[in-house]
């Protein structure tokens, strides 16, 4: 008995660190089963503006070597690959990013004003800076920076959607908006248990090792298996996962 997919939750994706067998395995898969949506999490890497590494001055000078610390390349890779996914997926079906803690990177990086020091951002950072200020917001939220830097460096296919924090992206019942990074009262990195108090059924990705309990389903990475800040044994594995027509 055939059955449609109704969405493939990518696990995190990570443009700049996402293994190549992995995209390969992915492109081919969205081919075959043609999911009616397909959900990123932690798109965008944000290896140009981390500051987990701010004070790594050799990783810093190797990142810089390897042409990875401009934030306008990071946005045309990102925007690039956008479009290559989006013609796997077609115009037809949907494409929703997740706002994940990755994207934050970005958030902080323009908010602390960091670009201001830096001359290899120094133009970028104030433009981003600009576009994200939004004084209608009530809120005091900004745009997101992220689509208003693909918006600007490569465009966005039109099938893909941004989600904000705390937006519901339900899909037969089952959760799909949350990235999983932020739990009840803003806590970092919650259980699978309270991922459930919180949401019921979902699919969330963040913690980059898969886990099931019950309806609560955690994907793992799409990215090397190791990276420049992962030390001993790893639990990190390459896992999607697959939302049925039957809810399953």
């Amino acid at each position: 008995e055939s059955c449609d997919l109704e969405a493939f939750v990518l696990s995190d994706w990570h443009v700049g660190d996402t293994d190549p067998e992995v995209r390969k395995a992915t492109f081919s898969m969205i081919k075959e089963f043609k999911p009616k949506r397909v959900v990123l999490h932690d798109y965008f890497n944000g290896h140009s503006v981390n500051y987990h590494e701010e004070q790594r001055r050799i990783t810093r000078a190797i990142i810089h070597a390897q042409g990875r610390a401009s934030l306008e390349e990071e946005l045309k890779l990102c925007s690039q690959e956008l479009y290559e996914i989006a013609e796997v997926v077609g115009e037809k079906n949907e494409i929703a990013i997740d706002r994940s803690n990755h994207d934050d990177f970005l958030e902080k990086y323009l908010q602390q004003g960091k670009y201001v020091d830096e001359d290899l951002n120094w133009r970028i950072g104030h433009e981003l800076a600009l576009a994200c200020f939004d004084p209608k917001n009530k809120r005091q939220r900004i745009k997101n920076p992220l689509k208003a830097g693909l918006e600007r460096y490569g465009g966005i296919p039109k099938n893909v959607r941004f989600l904000e924090r705390d937006q519901d992206y339900k899909v037969l019942g089952w959760q799909l908006g949350a990235h999983g990074d932020k739990g009840p009262g803003g806590k970092k990195s919650p259980s699978a248990q309270s991922l459930e108090n919180a949401y019921g059924k979902s699919i969330t990705g963040h913690k980059h090792t898969p886990e099931i309990l019950r309806n609560t389903f955690i994907v793992g990475t799409s990215t090397y298996l190791t990276l420049s800040y992962t030390d001993g044994p790893s639990s990190w594995i390459n896992t999607h996962a697959m939302l049925w027509a039957n809810g399953k």
